[in-house]
């Protein structure tokens, strides 16, 4: 949210979205971090879990809804959603919730409902609920 903040102050007019946001977003974290690295240098288990927890805050911060976020992703008093977002912003989030509604990101989640572990079942359901829900 600071950085999406601050993008919006130094706002550059050439772009009709926020190319720091969402390199930071969609290249680095979605694409390198969750899909291509698996995350986290633990266990397997450690690595789901923390891909979809990632991809769980992304959701939250993107729709700036509560109702998408579980109680370890929203800040003190809720401060993400407080603040009203700007026109370029809106765009730089769609441009996200793009990437997170992208096949590469459905694969994973549907491969991870097979993972031999319960708990990376059961936060890739909960997380591939909340992203069914959010596309309506």
């Amino acid at each position: 949210n600071r950085l999406s903040a601050w993008e919006v102050e130094n706002y550059n007019e050439e772009n009709d979205h926020l190319p720091v946001l969402r390199s930071f977003t969609i290249a680095f974290l979605i694409k390198d971090l969750v899909l291509s690295k698996g995350a986290y240098p633990g266990t397997v288990v450690e690595k789901e879990t923390f891909g979809v927890s990632i991809l769980d805050c992304l959701l939250a911060f993107t729709l700036q809804d509560e109702a998408y976020s579980d109680d370890n992703v929203i800040a003190k008093n809720g401060a993400i959603f407080n603040r009203r977002r700007r026109p370029v912003e809106d765009a730089t989030m769609t441009m996200i919730l793009e990437a997170l509604l992208s096949d590469e990101i459905f694969s994973t989640l549907f491969a991870l409902l097979h993972s031999v572990w319960d708990s990376t079942r059961a936060v890739s359901f909960i997380f591939l609920t909340k992203l069914v829900v959010s596309c309506q």
